[in-house]
């Protein structure tokens, strides 16, 4: 009766030991992943350039041009501080194309609405321009959609453009669900 207690107590200690032992195995595990992968789980997330990227990669849009920031903020009356990160893309002949995309992440989502209030304005100035030389790029502005999830805006200016933009809606929506 003595060893069989003895032999209880060896085999509790023995269980105790082996969930230790998981437990020690298992926090190097998440350890190693988190100094290898970093712990935000942000590895993969997309950035405002590939999102362009991707949409660019379909075709259905003319040949656009990168424009820099110091270019389009002062004009656009955009501050800089305000804006996390951007790309703004322009036809590389805007006299015979409206294309044109805009993707931008403001610091905060009231800025995120002066950004939105911006870009309609240029929309409805692109749009009053292509009225008085061209009416397929007229009609392609006046259809365009200026969205805004949380403190990301953007539009896609082209025919394919409401297309775009829910390849864009679905990218901003992985991104903002990345954290």
């Amino acid at each position: 009766m003595g060893s069989n207690t003895m032999n209880q107590k060896t085999k509790k200690h023995s269980e105790t030991a082996e969930r230790i032992m998981l437990f020690i195995g298992a926090a190097s595990l998440l350890l190693a992943f988190c100094i290898c992968f970093g712990c935000t789980g942000n590895s993969s997330a997309k950035t405002l350039q590939q999102l362009f990227d991707e949409i660019n990669s379909t075709g259905k849009m003319a040949a656009l041009t990168a424009v820099p920031t110091e270019d389009y903020f002062p004009v656009f009356g955009i501050e800089t501080d305000k804006v996390e990160d951007s790309v703004f893309y322009i036809a590389e002949n805007p006299s015979s194309s409206a294309d044109e995309a805009a993707i931008f992440k403001a610091v905060d989502e009231t800025y995120a609405k002066t950004l939105e209030r911006i870009f309609k304005a240029r929309i409805q100035a692109q749009a009053q321009l292509a009225q008085s030389y061209s009416i397929e790029q007229y009609d392609k502005i006046k259809s365009t959609q200026i969205k805004r999830n949380g403190c990301y805006v953007y539009y896609v200016v082209s025919e394919s453009g409401a297309e775009l933009t829910e390849m864009l809606d679905s990218g901003i929506a992985g991104i903002i669900a990345q954290g």
